[in-house]
């Protein structure tokens, strides 16, 4: 099932939205080296994805 709260923002909401889960990483002090590692992976996954498939929204 798509996300449907997606198709239902505005074209510019959207750009925000996936701008900031493109920036967005959370490191926590509590965080593990293993996690950051994790995290730092997922984050460099997701601009993939994005660069794939919105290549105006990554520079």
């Amino acid at each position: 099932m798509k996300n449907w709260c997606l198709h239902r923002l505005e074209e510019n909401q959207l750009k925000t939205f996936m701008f900031n889960h493109l920036m967005y990483q959370p490191l926590k002090d509590a965080m593990t080296p293993e996690e950051r590692v994790e995290s730092a992976k997922q984050l460099e996954d997701r601009r993939a994805w994005y660069k794939k498939y919105y290549p105006d929204l990554v520079k």
